[in-house]
C-alpha cells in the first residue's frame, strides 16, 4: 500500500526502529518534506553520504527548517556531507530523533515550512 496523506503528516509516534505517521508505520529511517515522505536508509549520520540528501535537495525550496534525527545520540555529518548541505543552503539542526521529532511537529503545528530527515531509535 503506498502511503497517502491529506498534508504533511506528523510524527505520531516512533521506537521500536521506525516511526507511525498519520496512523501508517514506517519501518527504518525517513525523510519527511512537504513534497512527501520518503524511505531513508541511513543508520549512522556518520556515515551519511551527499547522496543521501537528494530527497531534501529537491524540496529545499519548499522549506525553511530542516531539523535531523541522528538517533540516540547526536552525531556530526561527515566533512563532504556537510559542506554538500551547505552549498545548497540547507541548514540542518541536528539533534537526537526524540527532540527531532518533537521539534518537527511543533514547527509543524506552528505552520511553518519544515523538513525532517530521522534515523530511527530502538
Amino acid at each position: 500500500m503506498k502511503p497517502h496523506f491529506e498534508s504533511q503528516p506528523a510524527v505520531d509516534s516512533y521506537g521500536n526502529m521506525g516511526f507511525r505517521l498519520a496512523g501508517q508505520l514506517f519501518p527504518n529511517g525517513v525523510i519527511i518534506t512537504p513534497l512527501g515522505l520518503y524511505p531513508w536508509g541511513v543508520t549512522r549520520m556518520r556515515d551519511a553520504m551527499p547522496s543521501d540528501f537528494e530527497r531534501l535537495l529537491a524540496a529545499a525550496d519548499h522549506f525553511d527548517v530542516c531539523v535531523i534525527g541522528c538517533g540516540e545520540t547526536i552525531e556530526q555529518f561527515p566533512k563532504e556531507t556537510r559542506d554538500f548541505l551547505l552549498e545548497n543552503r540547507i541548514a540542518a539542526d541536528l539533534m537526537n530523533t526524540a527532540s527531532a521529532c518533537r521539534t518537527y511537529n511543533f514547527l509543524l503545528s506552528e505552520g511553518r515550512r519544515v523538513a525532517a530527515a530521522l534515523i530511527p531509535v530502538e
